[in-house]
């Protein structure tokens, strides 16, 4: 059993921004400065540089949605075992939108679909030192009340035929931060794991994927303790780690 221990209470101080760049820039020079406290949440009403995964941006309506940014300080949190910090991201916001009477699913690594829809997103960005995380900086988005057109998306307004407040949802997903925080904090990696695997989106389907040598269809089986997605082609098995394959949902037949 790995052994996890830091003193953290998510959501101790939240900086509410109503407009910045991104909150993980913001969170970055929080940090940079030395200027901020172990669960720090950032939260900002617009966000005219949202980023999202392999580069691309992630904007959204000003006051509409939950653009935010947690800043941690993990204690003895080996980069082997970085990917639990998503664990935690996604399960929080999985069950976050279960408090809502939204059955969720997470896409690996860190994408949160509803069916074959976007609904949130984590960027998780961290500051490495030797063979351990200094600090962890993780950016949660969440399509609240509306969602960029040009994603294959959705909201949570449109699931419950209500308008929400962003700060409210934010509430909830600390209170589930916290609960999964625990869970890290102790070293109950596979705690993490399992549940975070219970919950892939499109588990023992065949789903259309593209690595360096062109599309494929494969089983998603799961992710693997090093944080890698497994997959079963007919005649193999392959494992992959983060960018090294990509999700052709489209491509599904």
């Amino acid at each position: 059993m790995h052994s996890i221990r830091y003193s953290m209470k998510i959501g101790s101080k939240i900086i509410h921004l109503e407009s910045v760049d991104s909150t993980n820039n913001y969170a970055a020079n929080l940090v940079h400065q030395a200027n901020c406290i172990n669960g720090t949440v950032i939260l900002a009403d617009d966000q005219y540089l949202g980023k999202g995964q392999r580069g691309s941006e992630w904007l959204t309506s000003k006051g509409d949605n939950l653009t935010s940014s947690i800043i941690i300080y993990p204690d003895k949190l080996a980069v082997d075992d970085q990917f639990y910090l998503t664990c935690m991201a996604a399960l929080s916001v999985v069950d976050t939108l279960k408090g809502y009477g939204i059955q969720a699913n997470i896409k690996w690594p860190n994408d949160i679909y509803v069916n074959q829809e976007k609904i949130g997103g984590i960027l998780i960005e961290n500051v490495i030192q030797g063979n351990l995380i200094k600090t962890a900086i993780i950016g949660i988005g969440l399509n609240v009340n509306s969602f960029p057109k040009a994603f294959n998306a959705i909201c949570m307004q449109e699931l419950i035929s209500k308008p929400l407040k962003p700060f409210d949802v934010l509430m909830r997903l600390i209170n589930c931060l916290n609960v999964w925080g625990a869970e890290l904090n102790f070293g109950n990696l596979n705690v993490l794991l399992s549940a975070y695997n219970e919950l892939i989106l499109m588990k023992n389907q065949i789903v259309a994927f593209e690595d360096e040598k062109g599309f494929f269809n494969a089983k998603v089986l799961g992710v693997s303790i090093n944080g890698f997605l497994e997959l079963a082609l007919e005649n193999e098995m392959r494992s992959y780690g983060i960018k090294q394959v990509t999700w052709r949902l489209e491509s599904n037949f």
